[in-house]
């Protein structure tokens, strides 16, 4: 389910999304494990030269501390959201499937079963230099909405990124980022394969370049 509502120059939104079934052989000892889970996102967008700025939030739910007890509370999440963070979530220029709201996820038949489930709020802010060059920054966090699932952390990270748009041409264009992650020990309970209470910042580098057809 969607509400939207616009204006000259600013829109905000609110999706819902709800799943209900049940998986045949799913768990032991259990034949039958019902799902019951929800996902909710919201975004507001604005233009004003030279700014656009946007901020956006998303929520999976998260399943109870007792695995395979035949309920699951665990949205399955594509891994696809509104989220103009690179790191805590996909990088739309290229996607390196290593953002993390997908790692600490269960992959489960393409889907990832989010058993901490998630909170994840952040923002982007764009100033046009000139008509074919912006630059932009990106700031964002997120928490685990089930600590019992993620080595009882709630705190998965939060990220800033400073990007330069280039578009010399409506076919081409070029981005250049720098950005850094500080992971939480939620985060590092899943990355994390010998220490898993370690947790050091990441730091990272990317150039794009996009050519249209």
């Amino acid at each position: 389910m969607r509400a939207a509502y616009a204006r000259a120059s600013w829109e905000v939104g609110w999706d819902v999304a709800f799943q209900y079934g049940e998986v045949q052989q799913g768990t032991f000892p259990h034949p039958i494990e019902r799902t019951l889970a929800w996902a909710t996102q919201g975004y507001a967008t604005g233009e004003g030269s030279p700014f656009e700025w946007e901020i956006n939030l998303l929520a999976l739910s998260g399943d109870d501390r007792y695995d395979h007890n035949g309920d699951n509370y665990a949205f399955l999440y594509s891994g696809k959201s509104l989220s103009a963070t690179l790191m805590l979530s996909e990088d739309e220029y290229r996607d390196w499937g290593n953002n993390l709201d997908e790692m600490i996820g269960e992959y489960d038949s393409g889907l990832f079963r989010m058993r901490t489930g998630l909170f994840l709020i952040d923002g982007k802010i764009s100033l046009g230099l000139s008509p074919n060059t912006s630059v932009s920054l990106i700031a964002g966090g997120a928490v685990a909405l089930e600590k019992e699932n993620s080595l009882n952390h709630n705190f998965l990270g939060a990220e800033a990124d400073i990007e330069l748009n280039y578009t010399p041409s409506p076919q081409v264009r070029i981005n250049m980022i720098n950005g850094m992650l500080v992971p939480g020990q939620a985060a590092a309970a899943f990355v994390n394969e010998i220490d898993p209470e370690a947790s050091r910042p990441v730091f990272r580098g990317e150039a794009s370049l996009t050519i249209l057809f």
